[in-house]
């Protein structure tokens, strides 16, 4: 990423982070970008890896199907990165709404149009390969509330296959139904 003048620029996805931070420091300062690097739990630390401490094989069969649901209130960026890592891997995202509209607010006014409301999504569907769970608040309280939400998670945990969550996800879809005893990553220093 290079700021020259007026202008700012930037190589490609992975440092869309870095870009944006960099608009705001133009726009703001850098205490604005402190600030918002803090909140986003952005490192900027040279040789920064991790390592995984409990190491699991997650396969499938196939072009693996991936739901991802959203609430008002569910957070952009976990939600979209997410979507755009997998969709660009070639895997089967199904992006549900749980909210009484298939267009749903994210925490900072973005609207996202899912592909499905979760109803349609799990009808018929007898399982996913992959479910992950944006975090943002208040849309992970109402993720945690979804039934049907809970009740797949439970049957996914159940079958032995991967799920997961991110930020405010995991204390309130996940820890409140017991199902936070997912595999832990602790991130080292080389």
């Amino acid at each position: 990423m290079v700021v020259d003048g007026n202008v700012v620029t930037s190589r490609g996805p992975a440092t869309s982070t870095e870009f944006a931070l960099a608009l705001v420091e133009q726009l703001y300062g850098k205490d604005k970008v402190e600030q918002i690097a803090q909140a986003m739990l952005v490192r900027y630390e040279a040789g920064y890896s991790m390592k995984e401490l409990n190491q699991v094989q997650w396969q499938c069969s196939g072009t693996p199907k991936v739901l991802l649901p959203l609430a008002n209130g569910s957070e952009e960026m976990e939600a979209i990165t997410i979507i755009d890592a997998l969709r660009r891997a070639n895997a089967d995202v199904v992006v549900a709404s749980v909210e009484d509209s298939i267009e749903v607010t994210a925490r900072y006014g973005t609207r996202i149009v899912a592909d499905v409301m979760l109803d349609v999504a799990v009808a018929g569907q007898t399982q996913f390969d992959l479910i992950i769970v944006p975090g943002g608040m208040p849309g992970a309280e109402k993720l945690g509330g979804c039934e049907k939400l809970v009740a797949l998670l439970k049957r996914q945990a159940e079958a032995n296959r991967p799920y997961g969550a991110i930020g405010a996800a995991t204390a309130h879809v996940l820890q409140p139904h017991g199902r936070s005893r997912v595999r832990r990553r602790r991130r080292a220093r080389r």
